[in-house]
């Protein structure tokens, strides 16, 4: 997915791949863009945003790929089983916090 910078004229794409397929699923992934400060510019026909809004997803976008990679890996080596057990102890938390708090958990649990 392509965002278009408002404040630097720069296109930044962000992308959530699945690590056990490789499919890319960041459309699915942001859910609804229009909860957020991203726009349709239907005259330019392209997604855009403020390079702070634009920045926070990154951020977030890579917490969460940081996460899935994880919980992939530690899958392998552990099993499903085992892995779905901590996560299950895990609260929620805000959209933005959840997956430092998992990596957090998971790390402290797995060694890592």
């Amino acid at each position: 997915m392509e965002i278009y910078n408002t404040d630097t004229g720069k296109t930044h794409t962000l992308s959530m791949i699945d690590p056990q397929t490789g499919i890319d699923w960041v459309t699915d992934w942001m859910g609804r863009i229009d909860s957020s400060d991203l726009f349709w510019n239907e005259e330019e026909d392209r997604l855009e945003g403020d390079s702070a809004e634009i920045d926070w997803w990154i951020k977030t976008q890579d917490d969460y790929q940081e996460m899935y990679d994880l919980i992939h890996d530690l899958k392998e080596e552990h099993g499903s089983e085992a892995v779905v057990a901590v996560l299950e102890t895990i609260g929620d938390y805000e959209f933005e916090l959840q997956a430092k708090e998992t990596l957090r958990v998971l790390r402290r649990k797995f060694g890592y």
